[in-house]
Order: structure tokens, then C-alpha cells, then sequence
């Protein structure tokens, strides 16, 4: 697979991400909401990107002190990690 057809397919997964949420929370009621916080942020990641904490936090409506309780669960769960960034030592920067 070529590069644009990567893209293609995983912006058609990430499209679907929602339906496929909704239909297993329903299924699951044990799925807190912490885990679609979590599954709303890997997407940014796997979509855009490395970005920093608070745009993270801006794109998805998420307090600052609610992105840092989510940040550390997915560090901890090993899907994630921080970083600084080199122009200004304040950002952390999230990569998958």
C-alpha cells in the first residue's frame, strides 16, 4: 500500500470511530469515560500527529487538568509518550 491509500483507509476508520464507540458502549456498560477519552485522543494522535497538550485539549474540549489525568493513563498503558519541545521548554509535546 502506498502512502495515500494509508491515509485514505485511516481516515475512513477514524470516520467510523464514533458508530463503532456508540455500538460497543452500548454493548459494554462496564466502558467508562475515561476509556473514550482516552480512544478520542489516540485518534487525534493516529490522524494528525505529535501535538501539545493544550491543543489536544482544545480540539477535544478537554480541561487542562483533565488532559493531564488522561495523558498519564495512556503514558502508563505504554501507548503514548511525552516530550518536550525544543523551541519552548513549557510545551509538552504527545507522540503515539
Amino acid at each position: 500500500m502506498n502512502e495515500q491509500m494509508i491515509n485514505k483507509v485511516t481516515d475512513n476508520l477514524l470516520a467510523l470511530m464514533p458508530l463503532y464507540h456508540k455500538h460497543i458502549f452500548r454493548i459494554n456498560q462496564r466502558t467508562s469515560g475515561l476509556e473514550s477519552a482516552q480512544h478520542r485522543v489516540l485518534g487525534v494522535l493516529m490522524k494528525s500527529g505529535p501535538h501539545s497538550m493544550s491543543e489536544i485539549g482544545r480540539m477535544l474540549y478537554i480541561s487542562k487538568p483533565y488532559m493531564t489525568v488522561l495523558i498519564d493513563s495512556l503514558i502508563e498503558k505504554g501507548w503514548i509518550e511525552r516530550g518536550s519541545d525544543p523551541d519552548d521548554r513549557r510545551v509538552i509535546i504527545i507522540t503515539i
